[in-house]
């Protein structure tokens, strides 16, 4: 990625119409944190395997020890994020 932002979002919404019941409690306040990178196929494949990441050999690549996206997990219980057409939520 070669732009990243980060934004504060302060609001709450309503629960009354949420998927279930459980989503309550993400509802807001929220960070929120935007980059231009596009996931690949073999990206969405490698993000679903903690600790065992494709990309070990690629020196250069966020992600290789396997650990990666899983980092969040230290700001958010509700980790998502939209690339392509896809809407992820762990």
């Amino acid at each position: 990625a070669d732009v990243v932002r980060f934004c504060i979002d302060e609001r709450t919404f309503p629960t009354a119409t949420l998927a279930h019941e459980r989503l309550a409690a993400f509802q807001g306040p929220s960070l929120l944190v935007f980059n231009d990178g596009v996931f690949t196929d073999r990206d969405f494949e490698s993000i679903q395997n903690i600790g065992d990441s494709q990309k070990k050999s690629e020196l250069a690549k966020t992600g290789r020890f396997g650990i990666g996206f899983n980092s969040c997990y230290h700001l958010t219980e509700l980790p998502s994020f939209l690339s392509r057409s896809s809407l992820i939520m762990f």
